[in-house]
């Protein structure tokens, strides 16, 4: 599970941002939103972040899969090639030429492990991995420190490039700790970027393939949101849609909210069975506020370990009966264009407040400020 995720000067974000999903000990509701996890006093199931256009919630999520994606290929780097993922803010002169850090928190086998790195267009300034409090490895530039399992590794080293992570390599190599994280961990982390829903058409085709009751779990799903589907069909990778009453469709003949709810079912019922961390940005896009909410629901419920984090416009999901104040984050620029995120439960709430009405006036920031709309006056 996901404990907590730390990102720096990246994009349109200069300082330090943690994303927490650790519940806040003093709130006492919804309970059933928490799940015990490595001794820790609870982790949630789902979160879900705000703001204004251009405020960098998409940042957010962007920096997640980053680093997801690097962590992943950078064994692939040949000694000369940039660093892809490097995006520093750039409307500051210091900070153009620092290194981007990404540092994440997470369980396995009730375990805490916190990993991380600084980066730059050519090298990994920093890298380090702690088991709870100890040290499995630290690096500095080509330097390496390696502490408890993390020895096993020490033949890797050189073949650990500039340009290369040394998890990564690990894992390439197949050390047993690196393989373990990337295994019940990393792998586990999968995100969707903004509009990107139909990259992961084949998941789902791949989901219903695998057996009737799958099939049985995405049709039922597409009648639940009411889209008049009663049955599918895949035949040489093309994707029919029955109708009861007017025949059959095919995927790219539906309308454009079936497709992303198609597009997205496998990955959203393999992360509920898998205890997959789901990472959805523009989640409500294209899908009616009822439907989104009954996903998050039904989500929430059918959740073990699995958790939800989504980016949203859609204020209408903003209730206190489907999030508590620990899970709910906003994203708000400041006059230096630099993008802060922040959670509802660093206010204090009344416990009769309606959270989308005072988030609408203002009472939480991260909303536009519009101007006059003079420019559409005509002489």
């Amino acid at each position: 599970m996901l404990v907590s995720f730390t990102v720096e000067n990246f994009c349109s974000i200069k300082e330090k941002n943690t994303l927490s999903m650790e519940r806040i000990k003093r709130l006492k509701d919804l309970e059933e939103n928490i799940v015990e996890d490595a001794g820790k006093s609870g982790l949630l199931k789902s979160a879900v972040i705000y703001g204004a256009n251009a405020s960098g919630k998409s940042n957010i999520v962007r920096a997640l899969a980053y680093m997801r994606k690097f962590i992943g290929n950078s064994h692939e780097n040949r000694s000369g090639d940039d660093i892809d993922i490097y995006e520093p803010f750039l409307l500051n002169e210091q900070s153009r030429e620092q290194p981007t850090l990404f540092e994440i928190k997470f369980v396995v086998n009730e375990k805490i492990y916190r990993y991380g790195f600084k980066l730059d267009k050519e090298n990994i300034h920093s890298e380090w991995l702690f088991e709870g409090n100890k040290s499995l490895f630290l690096r500095t530039k080509q330097e390496f420190d390696l502490k408890g399992d993390g020895k096993t590794a020490k033949d890797i080293i050189e073949k650990t490039k500039e340009n290369m992570l040394f998890l990564s390599t690990c894992d390439q190599w197949n050390v047993s700790f690196a393989t373990e994280l990337m295994k019940k961990f990393f792998n586990k982390l999968l995100v969707v970027p903004g509009h990107a829903d139909g990259l992961f058409t084949t998941d789902t085709h791949r989901f219903v393939e695998e057996s009737l009751e799958n099939k049985q779990k995405v049709i039922d799903l597409l009648k639940f949101a009411d889209t008049g589907i009663t049955d599918l069909e895949i035949e040489d990778l093309k994707i029919q849609m029955q109708h009861e009453e007017f025949g059959s469709l095919s995927l790219n003949q539906e309308s454009e909210g079936t497709k992303k709810l198609f597009n997205l079912a496998g990955l959203y019922f393999v992360s509920i069975a898998n205890d997959n961390i789901l990472v959805v940005d523009e989640f409500d896009a294209r899908l009616h506020t009822s439907l989104a909410k009954a996903l998050i629901n039904m989500f929430q419920q059918n959740s073990n370990k699995a958790q939800l984090i989504i980016a949203s416009h859609d204020t209408n999901i903003m209730t206190k009966e489907l999030f508590r104040r620990d899970q709910v984050w906003f994203t708000e620029k400041d006059i230096k264009q630099q993008t802060h995120l922040y959670s509802l439960a660093e206010f204090k709430i009344r416990n009769d407040e309606v959270y989308e009405k005072n988030y609408l006036a203002g009472k939480y920031g991260a909303i536009p400020f519009f101007g006059e709309f003079d420019f559409l006056e005509t002489e």
